[in-house]
């Protein structure tokens, strides 16, 4: 997961696609790649699940414009009014509802509330629903649902079913990993 992640994220390609209205080539063989990986094996869901959750933050966090390199001097960047930029939001879009998925198929699973996923989850569906209209545009040339409001529907689904399933596990989850849990679900939940 760590090369896919690398791979996603790299700086210094001469190629970029545009990545707002659509995933880039790059983007959706890491999505492919990622959804062939066996989730059987025990830790791999609540892996895969907070990687995904990373992933949906990179268009807040690690968004960037691509240096445009001068033809009198190759090495020198220029800034330019249509400058590229690389914003991983088409990924961020697939991704979020793509984490509800996978949270509601290993919801059962113990792993998923005792090792920091789930607060993981909830802290990165946090960074949108704070934003709000301060989100970046959802698309260039469509009608999609702000960002916000994905993040919002996704973390509601989520809180609904893992409320109830900390009652039903009750003390198989410890009580650092159930504070968590309640802290990530209070500070995400402050703006409404």
């Amino acid at each position: 997961m760590e090369i896919l992640k690398g791979v996603l994220t790299y700086t210094n390609s001469t190629d970029y696609r545009p990545d707002v209205d659509g995933l880039t080539p790059v983007q959706a063989i890491i999505l492919d790649a990622i959804a062939d990986i066996n989730l059987a094996a025990s830790g791999v869901p609540s892996l895969i699940i907070r990687d995904l959750s990373e992933f949906s933050t990179l268009p807040f966090l690690a968004a960037f414009h691509v240096p445009v390199l001068s033809s009198a001097s190759p090495a020198t960047p220029v800034a330019t009014s249509s400058q590229k930029q690389v914003t991983y939001i088409a990924l961020s879009k697939k991704v979020m509802p793509l984490i509800v998925e996978l949270y509601m198929r290993f919801k059962d699973e113990l792993d998923v509330y005792e090792d920091g996923t789930l607060e993981a989850v909830f802290s990165a569906y946090s960074i949108p629903i704070k934003l709000k209209y301060e989100c970046p545009a959802p698309s260039k040339f469509g009608k999609d649902p702000p960002m916000w409001k994905t993040a919002t529907t996704s973390f509601l689904r989520i809180v609904t079913d893992s409320v109830r399933r900390l009652t039903a596990f009750g003390d198989r989850i410890s009580d650092t990993r159930v504070e968590g849990i309640w802290r990530q679900i209070i500070e995400s939940s402050e703006v409404f």
